[in-house]
This record gives C-alpha cells, structure tokens and sequence, in this order.
C-alpha cells in the first residue's frame, strides 16, 4: 500500500513544481526545480531519521496537525523551497510523513 501511496504523492509533487515554473520554463529547469525539492526532500528525511523522538512526535496520532505543520515549519521552513514546505504541510496534513521515504524513492 505504501508504494501506491508514494506514487500518487510522488507524481502530484513532479506536477506541483512544473507548474510553478512558467511556460517557457522546459527541460532543464524543471529538472532543476525537481532536483532542489528532491534534496530538501532529503535533507528531511535524514534529520527525521536521525531523531527518533523527532520521528515519534511526527508520526503520533495524539499529536494534530497543526502541531505537526508548526514544528515542521520551524525545523525546516528557512532551509527549503516553498514547493516543498507546501507538500510536507499537505503530508502532515493527511498523516502521510511516514510515506516520505517512500515517496522519495519513487
């Protein structure tokens, strides 16, 4: 299941940041643009792995998502693209955090 959710997430944030880009924006820029989220990306996944009690309190279902989105917002909100601040927002709102491995891989 985790897979099929991956690719659903994976494919809309390919689309979300294409269409961020104007419409002379082709190939190598959208190829960066996806290259930048896809490290922010990264760099989550890792500070999230690295922290278990980070881990734990994302993945909580005692703990909402406001409060999910208000700690993601002042762990990462400086250090990513707006695209990506945007789609982790919309993962912790659905409780999809845990699929960003996932999600990355696809």
């Amino acid at each position: 299941m985790q897979e099929g959710v991956a690719r659903v997430y994976s494919e809309a944030l390919v689309r979300a940041v294409v269409q961020q880009g104007t419409v002379r924006d082709h190939g190598a820029a959208n190829i960066a643009a996806i290259e930048r989220v896809l490290q922010d990306l990264i760099l989550v996944r890792d500070t999230v792995a690295q922290d278990p009690k980070f881990r734990d309190f994302l993945n909580s279902p005692r703990i909402t998502a406001a409060a999910r989105k208000k700690v993601l917002g002042n762990t990462f909100g400086m250090h990513i693209d707006d695209t990506t601040r945007r789609f982790l927002m919309v993962l912790a709102d659905r409780r999809r955090l845990e699929a960003l491995p996932a999600i990355i891989a696809e």
